[in-house]
């Protein structure tokens, strides 16, 4: 009796909710993909010089690291001289750049040598002189002086050492109460002289993205997940142009992106992203490897596709994305599907190359990282903002070649779902997106076990289990693996209900490459693994069109 009434009273709501979506203003048709492939990149593009200087860290403290990252946004602003060598991909970028037709000088130098050689990059030989802090407040606003003016950011304990090079201090901001009426006054200043395209998100821990901030005249600045944090950043959002990216990360996430997503944003985690003022206008052409062959299911087959998380993460993959080339290097007769940031093509099409050319697997695939052009929460993000959003991300899943939309949100109420499925439309109606894989929390993305929605044809399928440890890789027990795989093998086949097909989220934080093995290998017959697209394309020909939940 009692499920009866709480199914009666859904559907009501159900209902309700269907009914307010009747008036609202129909969704935009989509633009053609001749226009998508032509339409403007985020950020600005900028020359590579003949010559490019390759700059090892050997030499310097990490005070002096900080200064030579801001010092390579500077140099980098015109044309591009200076990368940094910090990780194990750059040696790769390197080639990548002499491949190109540059002259590749490698230094290993001082820092007075680095300010000496690149002086005439510092506009007035002048410094901004600024404390450190946790939020960096300082910091941060010094390099917002060097985005407008062309000063050098320094810390006090380097001021000695750079006065030595002949810099003199233009602006002291290292004597100032650090609080939000610092920033505000800052912002209320100068804000009409930095760049519409979005702002940068970090605080002092961050060991990226200023380089690429000061050359791209993106506000900086850092927001705690408090009132006041709010009422800055949401003063500061409205000064950039709609659909802006902030780029970087905060502190609570799930409170951040919703905040956002609110004014019609969406981040790119990349605060650890290290030459970005570089990787940006390095062009590299992206391969399609998608596997396309139709696939006929069989009926006594569950079908699985197994996607590895966080494909929003440019820094995870910029900076080396292990995970995946250890999975390449894996002998195994299994697809996997991984996500790749929709903004990575245009961030650094060098990575998207690197990654794709280095698949062994043949079946291996890739979908778009959620929830479009950048990370935010489709059932919250402005309506009058999804247009643009949705067009910005057909437009670089279009260029990056991936079909697979991927979609990162929170479960709706039962009065809130039709809301939350017409959002499907604004993807679904372009032409290159075949559907979409749904994460919805709680439940460590599979929230929406397996159920399934409907958009122009195109299935919207959420994700029915997340191979997900709460204690992290920690928790990667055998008893635990076993527990997981029995709850799989339990799935039954079906090929013509959405009984028989699933898909399943690899926690990337969790589950290595080789725990998933392991975990392959306890897998009954009729579990068969297909690439997510592969997925996708056997409900769309095999399963009612019409929403529906697993049994």
């Amino acid at each position: 009796m009692i499920s009866r009434i709480i199914a009666f009273f859904t559907s009501i709501a159900v209902a309700i909710g269907s009914f307010f979506c009747l008036f609202k203003p129909a969704v935009p048709k989509a633009i053609s993909s001749d226009e998508l492939i032509n339409m403007d990149g985020i950020f600005e593009k900028h020359e590579i010089a003949d010559t490019v200087y390759a700059a090892r860290f050997n030499l310097l403290n990490s005070d002096e690291r900080m200064i030579l990252r801001c010092l390579q946004g500077l140099v980098n602003r015109d044309k591009i001289h200076l990368f940094l060598m910090q990780c194990g991909q750059d040696s790769k970028y390197i080639q990548q750049l002499a491949e190109s037709g540059k002259e590749i000088v490698n230094i290993t130098w001082t820092l007075p040598e680095l300010i000496d050689f690149f002086s005439e990059y510092i506009t007035d030989s002048g410094y901004v002189l600024y404390r450190n802090s946790e939020y960096a407040e300082g910091l941060n606003t010094a390099c917002n002086y060097a985005a407008i003016k062309g000063w050098l950011p320094v810390p006090v304990e380097a001021k000695e050492t750079v006065e030595k090079c002949g810099l003199k201090m233009m602006k002291d901001i290292s004597n100032e109460e650090y609080n939000y009426k610092f920033l505000k006054k800052f912002f209320n200043e100068y804000k009409d002289e930095f760049s519409d395209a979005g702002i940068a998100h970090i605080k002092t821990s961050a060991a990226g993205l200023r380089d690429f901030a000061i050359q791209q005249k993106l506000f900086l600045c850092y927001t705690k997940s408090d009132a006041a944090g709010d009422r800055l950043l949401k003063k500061v959002l409205n000064k950039t142009a709609d659909n802006g990216i902030v780029i970087g990360w905060c502190e609570q996430e799930k409170h951040f992106v919703e905040l956002i997503s609110k004014c019609g944003f969406s981040i790119i985690p990349a605060d650890h992203s290290a030459n970005l003022s570089v990787l940006n206008s390095l062009e590299c052409e992206i391969s399609d490897n998608t596997s396309k062959t139709a696939v006929t299911p069989d009926p006594d087959k569950h079908y699985i596709s197994l996607i590895f998380s966080d494909g929003d993460n440019v820094q995870w993959m910029t900076n080396g994305y292990s995970e995946f080339y250890r999975g390449q290097n894996i002998e195994r007769d299994y697809p996997i599907t991984w996500g790749i940031p929709e903004l990575c093509q245009e961030l650094s099409s060098a990575t998207a190359f690197n990654i794709k050319t280095a698949v062994k697997h043949e079946g291996d695939s890739f979908i778009a990282g959620p929830s479009g052009i950048g990370y935010a929460l489709p059932s919250v993000y402005e309506e009058k903002s999804m247009d643009t959003y949705t067009t910005l991300s057909a437009s670089a899943m279009l260029k990056s070649k991936v079909s697979i939309a991927c979609l990162l949100d929170d479960k709706p109420s039962a009065f809130k779902e039709a809301a939350f499925a017409r959002k499907f439309d604004f993807y679904s109606r372009f032409d290159n997106i075949d559907g979409g894989i749904i994460f919805l929390d709680p439940s460590m993305y599979s929230a929406g076990q397996g159920r399934i929605w409907f958009s122009n044809d195109k299935p919207f399928l959420t994700v029915k289990k997340t191979l997900w440890s709460p204690d992290g890789y920690d928790g990667i027990t055998p008893e635990w693996m076993q527990e997981q795989a029995d709850i799989i093998n339990s799935y039954a086949a079906d090929n013509h209900s959405i009984n028989g097909y699933s898909a399943i989220c690899i926690h990337a934080w969790s589950l290595t490459p080789e725990n998933l093995d392991k975990l392959v290998s306890m897998l009954d017959s009729h579990i068969e693994i297909v690439t997510t697209d592969e997925l996708i394309q056997m409900i769309t020909e095999n399963v009612p069109h019409k929403d529906a939940k697993p049994n």
